[in-house]
């Protein structure tokens, strides 16, 4: 029952799983070891680990909106994410057609810094160029990036919604820290206007498949909408997930529905969380995160009993 460790480290610093090593990794877990990245080794220490998740000023607990928005997509992945840390690129396995691997949280990185730092009518394309020669993490998978961000930005930049974002105007990716009900929740946005928070998704999903991935969010937008109305007084008239890869945007009213519900749901959340693990993974089988070839492996050996 030790931690997994063989690791080496890239250009970026980024914690890699040496080529070959995917299938040890799954023969421990079918074992019954238990991995870690940084030394976490059983239940119990996880179980801690909750309690002191974002232990700061006073003894508040902090918890981020990506935290709540993993664990409201899948208890598993939160745990995996952060809980034992693993960096989600180490079990990706390679693309079908021997291209170039490229782990889909670094595209979604990779598309956020372009709609952040794009100058005022610059192209799309010239930000991403930009971006990808001044940034050395990108230099080994520069090539393959640019073939997979250049289509969904150039449809990005024809479609009507664009139209309106640029129109909107508004903050780019604002930091808030806010307290609620004892507990200070943390966050960016990706965009703020006062009659509108706008956040982008980079999901792997069809057109069709889109509201039911955007209520995996819900409880995410939900801080953002409760941020909002703490730090200005306003509540936001609209909250708006856009999924880049299929050009589909999915919306709620906040303004008719009120923050009563938002409150409800983030704090069921965050009590699930406290609960402790181990936690199970989403019942549905069409999991496409980074981390779902160890979620299988994971789910089927709680699932059995003894």
């Amino acid at each position: 029952m030790g931690d997994y460790s063989p690791l080496d480290e890239g250009s970026s610093g980024a914690r890699r799983l040496p080529a070959g090593d995917l299938s040890r990794l799954r023969e421990r877990l079918v074992a019954g070891e238990t991995i870690s990245g940084d030394g976490l080794s059983d239940e119990d220490a996880l179980a801690a680990r909750v309690g002191e998740l974002g232990a700061g000023l006073e003894g508040l607990d902090i918890f981020t909106a990506t935290e709540i928005a993993d664990f409201s997509r899948c208890p598993l992945r939160y745990e995996f994410a952060h809980l034992r840390r693993l960096p989600g690129d180490w079990i990706l396995e390679e693309r079908e057609e021997g291209g170039q691997a490229v782990a889909g949280h670094v595209v979604g990185t990779l598309l956020h810094e372009v709609l952040e730092r794009a100058r005022r009518g610059e192209p799309l394309a010239k930000a991403l160029d930009r971006i990808l020669r001044g940034r050395g993490e990108y230099a080994r998978n520069a090539e393959a990036l640019r073939a997979e961000c250049l289509p969904i930005l150039a449809a990005l930049e024809q479609s009507r919604f664009y139209e309106r974002l640029s129109a909107l105007g508004g903050e780019r990716e604002l930091s808030f820290s806010v307290f609620l009900e004892g507990i200070i929740f943390e966050g960016k946005i990706d965009r703020y206007a006062p009659d509108e928070i706008i956040d982008f998704k980079s999901d792997s999903i069809s057109a069709d498949e889109a509201p039911v991935y955007a209520e995996g969010y819900r409880a995410q937008m939900d801080v953002y909408a409760l941020a909002a109305w703490r730090l200005t007084g306003r509540v936001p008239g609209r909250v708006t997930l856009y999924f880049l890869r299929p050009g589909v945007e999915v919306g709620w009213d906040y303004a008719a529905d009120g923050l009563a519900q938002a409150e409800r749901r983030v704090l069921a959340a965050v009590e699930a969380i406290r609960k402790g693990p181990p936690y199970a993974a989403r019942p549905e089988d069409d999991c496409r995160c980074e981390y779902k070839n160890l979620c299988r492996i994971i789910a089927a050996r709680r699932s059995t009993p003894g």
